[in-house]
């Protein structure tokens, strides 16, 4: 994430998920996607095939059902996964920043989560820019066969104001618009880190010092137990 250097800039972040990103892959855009991208014929052979065709048995006691279909598309679990993912995403990042380019945001992909990036003077600005990102990036997901989970996104502002202005964002989608906007979180975490407004990192550290106290308390206790058990005093 890149801070802007100009004083009194606000950043402002919004986050997105997919519903059911990997099962729901179009195995027919991917090829698609991949031809495009000048990947060896062998390639995009394997991939064409990848989790297509495939069926299973059921099995119970003396019962052996017929054979049954899985054709689930890419498994949560799949090694490839990262790489098909960040493959697949490709394209729609790059329709996104030519689409967006007015809006001075910026698109971060990590699977099947997104975050869109905004920042100007004003926190106002900021959200008419996520507005429009975001139907621009929800468009873009229908055409290619996605589903964004609105219920899911998520509001996080950035700011060096001293006030507490903290405004909500009318996404355009439901839940999340009318009488019923998305509101910000105090908090965001991401890879493991608790940003808070100001970035001062006082909630990553009272986080990660409550969690480091309670660990050792908990092995203080089972310590005890296992001297209580070898005292005999404790069965």
């Amino acid at each position: 994430m890149d801070v802007p250097p100009q004083s009194g800039w606000d950043i402002d972040k919004e986050c997105d998920k997919l519903t059911q990103f990997f099962p729901s892959i179009n195995h027919e855009m991917f090829m698609a996607v991949l031809h495009k991208q000048g990947f060896s014929p062998v390639l995009v052979e394997f991939f064409a095939s990848y989790l297509v065709g495939r069926s299973t048995v059921y099995c119970w006691s003396t019962f052996q059902s017929d054979s049954q279909s899985v054709d689930v598309g890419v498994g949560q679990g799949s090694a490839l996964l990262p790489v098909i993912s960040g493959l697949f995403i490709a394209p729609v990042m790059k329709l996104f920043y030519i689409k967006a380019a007015p809006l001075n945001t910026t698109l971060l992909s990590l699977v099947d989560n997104g975050t869109i990036l905004a920042q100007s003077k004003q926190l106002d600005d900021n959200n008419v820019g996520l507005h429009k990102a975001y139907k621009v990036i929800y468009l873009l997901f229908v055409a290619f066969a996605f589903i964004l989970e609105h219920d899911k996104t998520e509001l996080f502002h950035f700011s060096r104001r001293r006030d507490a202005y903290n405004p909500s964002l009318d996404l355009g989608y439901a839940p999340h618009t009318g009488v019923t906007p998305l509101k910000p979180k105090t908090y965001w975490r991401y890879l493991g880190f608790y940003f808070d407004r100001g970035l001062t990192f006082h909630e990553h550290v009272r986080y990660y010092a409550t969690k480091a106290f309670t660990t050792d308390f908990n092995i203080n206790i089972k310590k005890s137990f296992r001297y209580l058990i070898k005292l005999g005093l404790l069965s």
